[in-house]
């Protein structure tokens, strides 16, 4: 019976089951590596083989020969080593490692007599530089006469910590897109296309300029012109992908109407889409009906898996009210929703607009301020009418906490549960509410409503872990904090829970999305004597 080998370690990411932005299983220029013996020439007396020549008398695994391997700066990685030997292999086995990158290191290990399992560990200076994946040549050779070897590879990156700037991300973990007449774009909402693309959407004169880029920041030149798309919407209010990777737009239409426009997934005005000509193709421009003109740049969007589009917004009349519109995957107005195409509902607070959302079901849920009160409403995603299944009666009085500066935004979870961030007073809140509509979720926070000392008027977004990130929208720094599942801030993020990153003097943050790997996407606008760039910046999580 082989002994079993322990070495404790400390450590600050496990194997990871996904593979870094950008990068292949491993890098295009190594053949695909095989966690198995090295294939080679037996000797003619196998009792006297040269040291170190391979004969299947020992194989050797490190780590999941399906993953990368995360090693995180100024931090150490302890890697499983298994070897399966024969049973006239029985030897000490020294493990050696060669090919690492520039300050990484590994531990010596030396496997003892009969043991089969043992931890590698790898260890990355703070000075070590992001990127990867590099491909490590691993040896093992059994100290005996007999002179068993092995081989395998282990595919490796090097990783900032949580919060820490993604340097392999554009130049230095930033990328700057300078569009528009005079270069004059401003940053209005960031979406990250189901293969991690990203799209930043722009407000350039009248029109939405949209950029499209790789993961990892690179411009895609054959989007568009140049890398950016364009389509007349006038002031901005949201953007969303729809399932064929086109970005549809919200915005002001001018007077007492809203006007929508779609870009291909080519980056051209979508033809198709709602009937507009000339200037105004791949656009659609609707007055809802029964209404007073929707607030300029205070719209939502949702959309179904179909590309039905929901579209919430604020009413302006004496009292603004909720509105929720339904077009159909051409932009035609879905005439059985509400009353011809809209709903008109509860007042809402200086025109604030919802933050929406689609459930599996093809119910629409909504977010809304009122007076000093916020709601949660959600209706049946077909005919527009409250849903009994929220609430009770479809409504639900989410706090009563005053929020009297606005709603960032909101985000429904994979338990369908709802996180909404507000501003209130003088604190950002956090609240969050259970997936029928009918209390706040006691778990979080204190009563259901996390409170965070911060200013600035916040948006959230969701990891893949369901941690949930909250950005602060202003002028200056960037600052995000990232929350635990109970709503308290996660203190191994960043500094103490929060992150704060100042690349100019005047630079405002707009919005904070996750992609598929985990990573963050920061959108902002910085602002320049003559014009204005739009900003990305990724960070780890």
């Amino acid at each position: 019976m082989g002994h079993r080998l322990t070495v404790v370690v400390a450590f600050a990411l496990a194997l990871a089951p996904v593979l870094p932005l950008g990068c292949s299983k491993f890098s295009s220029d190594e053949p695909t590596p095989s966690n198995s013996d090295v294939d080679g020439s037996t000797a003619t007396d196998a009792n006297a083989p040269v040291m170190g020549t391979p004969d299947r008398g020992l194989t050797i695994v490190v780590g999941d020969p399906k993953a990368t391997s995360f090693v995180v700066q100024g931090d150490s990685l302890a890697v499983p080593v298994k070897l399966t030997r024969r049973p006239s292999s029985t030897g000490p086995v020294d493990v050696t490692v060669a090919k690492l990158p520039a300050d990484v290191t590994a531990d010596p290990l030396t496997i003892p007599e009969g043991a089969t399992e043992a931890t590698l560990t790898l260890r990355a200076k703070p000075t070590s530089v992001q990127g990867g994946p590099s491909i490590l040549d691993i040896t093992a050779i059994e100290k005996s006469p007999r002179g068993t070897g092995a081989a395998t590879k282990l595919s490796a990156f090097v990783r900032g910590k949580a919060g820490q700037l993604d340097t392999t991300f554009g130049t230095n973990g930033l990328v700057r897109h300078a569009v528009g007449s005079g270069k004059n774009a401003l940053g209005r909402d960031l979406v990250v296309l189901d293969d991690d693309r990203l799209l930043a959407v722009g407000e350039c004169a009248t029109n939405a300029c949209v950029v499209r880029s790789s993961a990892n920041g690179v411009l895609d030149s054959t989007y568009g012109t140049g890398g950016v798309g364009a389509v007349a919407v006038g002031l901005i209010g949201q953007a969303i992908a729809d399932p064929s990777g086109a970005v549809v737009v919200s915005g002001n239409g001018g007077a007492n109407s809203l006007k929508i426009g779609r870009l291909t997934d080519k980056g051209q005005p979508d033809a198709t889409f709602g009937g507009g000509t000339g200037s105004d193709l791949g656009t659609r421009q609707f007055v809802p009906p029964g209404a007073g003109p929707p607030e300029q740049q205070r719209t939502s969007l949702a959309i179904r898996k179909d590309g039905t589009l929901a579209i919430g917004f604020a009413h302006i009349h004496q009292t603004p009210t909720l509105g929720l519109a339904l077009l159909s995957p051409a932009g035609a107005v879905v005439t059985s929703f509400g009353t011809n195409g809209s709903t008109e509902g509860r007042a809402l607070l200086d025109g604030t607009p919802p933050a929406i959302g689609i459930r599996a079901s093809g119910a629409i849920w909504a977010v809304s301020l009122g007076n000093g009160i916020c709601y949660g409403d959600q209706v049946d995603g077909s005919t527009g009418k409250p849903d009994p299944t929220f609430g009770g009666d479809g409504t639900y009085v989410v706090c009563g906490l005053s929020p009297r500066w606005g709603l960032g935004a909101a985000v429904a979870l994979s338990d369908g549960s709802i996180v909404l961030a507000f501003r209130s007073v003088s604190n950002v809140l956090v609240g969050k509410w259970v997936p029928d509509g009918k209390r706040l979720d006691l778990t979080w926070g204190s009563g259901g409503v996390a409170t965070l000392s911060e200013t600035g008027l916040p948006s959230v977004s969701v990891d893949k872990k369901g941690l949930i990130l909250v950005m602060l929208a202003g002028t200056g720094a960037l600052r995000f904090l990232r929350l635990n599942v109970n709503g308290a801030l996660d203190s191994s993020f960043g500094q103490a829970g929060a992150v704060t990153h100042s690349f100019g003097t005047n630079q405002e943050i707009v919005r904070v999305l996750v992609q598929k790997d985990g990573r963050i996407v920061v959108l902002g606008t910085e602002e320049f004597a003559d014009g204005s760039d739009m900003t990305l910046s990724r960070y780890w999580n």
